[in-house]
């Protein structure tokens, strides 16, 4: 059976905002958008959006020309504005792998950015204020085994610049640390080093003796 999408548009009812894209998929798999920017409101607050459907059982030769007559409706100066969609040019999946995209669409996206940016909407949704509580405080069971073991096989692996060290250093200088807080750091050391992703470092002075003059 040939697998089909659809197109929806989204209501942010506490900013009065839209969004309209397109899924190839189900209605119930979980997707929710492809803009990060709202995927990060929607992720805060679930409660302030609804989903309508404007199109269904649209193959997927079809699907991303269907998405771009409905984009087309949009006004320019209602993108990242009025509507979470920063540009009416077919981008992420819907975006030819290769092909470069034009000055004017670079432009759009840019202005688009620039106009969020400048009126604090994108700020405040992708970076919060100063004192929100997390989306994910206080919750327990929101991660599974998988993703746990996949978070801490890349913490693993991630190496620091000398700059991020030393930034980080001056930070927590003349700071006391809790014992569990040592506790972890050297555990993670422990596993990084088994890990093999510490090389061993050798004392300048290995080796040299120390020659006294008479």
């Amino acid at each position: 059976m040939e697998k089909t999408g659809f197109i929806y548009i989204w209501y942010d009812r506490k900013h009065k905002k839209y969004y309209i894209g397109s899924h190839l998929g189900t209605e119930d798999d979980g997707y929710v958008c492809s803009s990060r920017w709202m995927r990060q409101s929607h992720k805060r607050r679930p409660q302030d959006f609804k989903r309508r459907i404007l199109q269904r059982n649209i193959s997927k030769e079809v699907l991303k020309e269907e998405e771009h007559k409905w984009l087309k409706l949009i006004k320019n100066d209602e993108l990242g504005k009025k509507y979470y969609n920063l540009t009416i040019a077919l981008n992420g999946n819907g975006w030819e792998k290769g092909k470069e995209r034009s000055e004017k669409t670079k432009k759009k996206v840019s202005d688009g950015v620039k106009r969020a940016w400048e009126d604090g909407r994108l700020n405040k949704e992708l970076c919060g204020k100063k004192g929100t509580v997390p989306w994910n405080k206080g919750k327990t069971g929101i991660y599974s085994e998988e993703t746990k073991q996949k978070l801490r096989d890349a913490r693993k692996k991630q190496v620091f610049s000398l700059e991020a060290i030393e930034k980080r250093t001056s930070k927590l200088r003349g700071k006391k640390r809790r014992k569990e807080d040592i506790d972890k750091m050297v555990q993670t050391k422990k596993e990084r080093r088994e890990a093999g992703l510490y090389k061993p470092v050798i004392p300048w002075n290995k080796g040299l003796k120390l020659k006294c003059q008479n």
